[in-house]
């Protein structure tokens, strides 16, 4: 199947690797491998050098001009450096999690996306050494939800305002926090539980708080330049990534957990793949 190989020259081209969270364990670095099966995503690992728990593991990957960790971001900031913006869209800290996701189509099941573990409290608002490590390393941010970590953040005159176009018990849109002067500026692009814009072109919801690759693709090319290297320290399922391989901007993303991690892979590598196609 034409999926197979697609799926095998992903993992065999791409550089992988893993290494402890331990400081000083860095430079043995386990080298590993991806092998693919089926058209799914499968990991082997094949390595020399100091053996530590999978927990204790971080994993890189380059693809082409984008990096990506699964980690905590707190245990890779060291190493990423500074960056030229931060584009991201952290935990906000309002509580939300699937369970709440799925009490909202009890009258339409058909339409409802069920993301797994419907109890995990994974919107958790963030320590704020996470906001100053974001400032420190960036000369521009723009955060999603920034409204909720105002007390934190710079003034600013640049929000961005997306209006969703949304109904039942979610917000009319979403606050971005821009650190540009600038204008206020707004995009309309609806995103609604199953209802988008572009309906015949729907986007594959995988994540409970997925952003459309419309509304990234206009931000990154409205906020950013081609030479610079912009940061996903909450990457979920990759969006940004999307976006910046499509504008050819360089990206380093980092997601801690694994099963987004996968997805964001599989994502940014297709985006660049679509651009040899043209």
């Amino acid at each position: 199947m034409e999926h197979d190989a697609i799926t095998t020259r992903f993992f065999r081209q791409n550089q992988f690797s893993k290494f402890s969270k331990d400081p000083s364990l860095r430079g043995q670095t386990l080298q590993g491998r991806f092998k693919a099966s089926q058209g799914t995503q499968e990991e082997k690992q094949v390595g020399e050098g100091v053996e530590t728990q999978e927990q204790d593991m971080i994993e890189k990957i380059q693809i082409h001009d984008s990096i990506l960790y699964c980690a905590d971001c707190m245990d890779v900031f060291e190493e990423i450096g500074k960056v030229d913006i931060v584009i991201t869209d952290p935990p906000y800290g309002i509580g939300e999690n699937n369970k709440k996701n799925l009490s909202r189509y009890k009258n339409d099941p058909q339409h409802c996306i069920d993301y797994g573990n419907e109890n995990n409290l994974w919107d958790i608002k963030l320590d704020k050494k996470y906001i100053d490590k974001l400032l420190e390393i960036s000369q521009h941010q723009i955060i999603f939800g920034g409204n909720y970590y105002a007390d934190w953040l710079p003034a600013s005159s640049g929000w961005i305002y997306w209006d969703k176009k949304t109904t039942g018990d979610f917000g009319d849109g979403e606050l971005a926090y821009t650190s540009f002067k600038r204008a206020i500026r707004a995009i309309s692009f609806q995103w609604s539980g199953f209802k988008q814009e572009d309906m015949k072109n729907k986007e594959k919801r995988v994540h409970l708080t997925q952003k459309p690759e419309y509304v990234m693709k206009w931000i990154v090319a409205n906020y950013t330049k081609e030479t610079d290297l912009v940061l996903d320290p909450f990457m979920g399922s990759g969006t940004t990534g999307v976006a910046c391989a499509a504008g050819k901007r360089r990206f380093i993303g980092v997601e801690k957990e694994k099963r987004y991690f996968d997805i964001a892979c599989k994502r940014i590598d297709y985006a660049y793949r679509q651009l040899t196609l043209f």
